[in-house]
């Protein structure tokens, strides 16, 4: 089952957008978009354990087009849960907050497999250290 989901988007993360559009077959932020965030969605539960963040702050975004996207219903549930958890303002803010996790690492991998593999490591180790102090 799919859910639609709006988010407001400035040029900024559309840029952002433009940079990685090249690994995916489409040139439609909306699409990009879903397919990040599904890629992204076997990692998105463990998604405290990595995250330095601490209170979230409001967000306040110069934006200039809203965007549907589509969900399927899991991913949806899994950012809602980080969004209470977090106390956050916005599944938006978490969704902009993922994006730029992933833009910012797959340029620096510059391939959604090598990024993949690094992601695996990087959650192997996290979750290691997590039951090692238990």
């Amino acid at each position: 089952m799919k859910y639609d989901f709006s988010i407001v988007i400035n040029q900024n993360i559309r840029n952002k957008i433009s940079l990685v559009e090249k690994y995916f077959v489409t040139k439609r932020t909306s699409t990009i978009i879903s397919k990040i965030v599904n890629l992204m969605y076997p990692y998105l539960k463990h998604y405290h354990n990595i995250a330095q963040e601490g209170i979230p702050v409001y967000e306040k975004i110069n934006w200039n087009k809203k965007i549907h996207i589509r969900l399927d219903y899991k991913v949806y549930l899994t950012l809602k849960k980080i969004y209470d958890d977090t106390n956050g303002y916005s599944i938006g803010y978490v969704l902009r907050r993922i994006l730029d996790f992933f833009i910012e690492n797959i340029v620096k991998h510059e391939n959604i497999e090598s990024f993949l593999s690094w992601l695996i490591k990087l959650f192997n180790s996290q979750m290691n250290f997590i039951h090692l102090q238990f």
